[in-house]
């Protein structure tokens, strides 16, 4: 495949890059296993090779919620993606405290988030996870790149390294997260 830094990322994308990404991280995936996303709106949709990714997202919680609309093919926002990238490091058990003191207010934008991602986009600010567009706008309703995915998720990556280095009582390399090309990879595929 063709990495294409400036093509859309969609919904598809991003799940299954998350399933993947879970797996590379050793977390246990199998909580899909029995997800029934048949009954979902839009299940016969998800491409081919990416059910057991979309049962693992729903299953964990990322996806689904009370409307069970999964959209496969639908172009994600970055406020979307930034809820749910979110909603996986919520998942993987890392610290999220750091966006509880951030304030994104500042940006020119900050009340267009939609309710349910303002905390997500806290996070992701003060984490150094995500940073605006430019100094002065976030652009949550602005398509996402598979290079901006790709970089956010090497931040993420970065993150879980440094936290799993502290909790280890290890010193952190940022220069040495050993995931960092997987997200380039995968993005390629």
């Amino acid at each position: 495949g063709v990495f294409d830094p400036d093509g859309s990322v969609t919904r598809d994308d991003l799940v299954r890059t998350l399933y993947r990404s879970a797996m590379a991280f050793g977390a246990d995936v199998s909580v899909g296993e029995n997800t029934n996303i048949l009954s979902y709106t839009n299940a016969f949709d998800i491409p081919q090779g990416s059910f057991e990714a979309f049962q693992w997202a729903c299953g964990s919680g990322l996806l689904g919620g009370e409307t069970p609309v999964l959209n496969p093919t639908a172009e994600l926002t970055r406020a979307e993606l930034v809820a749910a990238v979110y909603d996986f490091v919520r998942w993987l058990q890392m610290d999220v405290s750091v966006g509880e003191d951030t304030n994104i207010l500042s940006y020119d934008d900050a009340f267009e988030i939609p309710e349910d991602a303002f905390e997500a986009f806290q996070w992701a600010c003060g984490a150094g996870v995500i940073r605006g567009v430019s100094q002065r706008e976030l652009a949550p309703d602005s398509g996402v790149t598979r290079a901006q995915l790709a970089t956010i998720l090497m931040r993420v990556d970065a993150a879980r390294t440094a936290q799993s280095a502290k909790e280890d009582g290890q010193r952190f390399d940022p220069l040495g997260a050993h995931f960092a090309g997987q997200w380039v990879n995968e993005l390629s595929s």
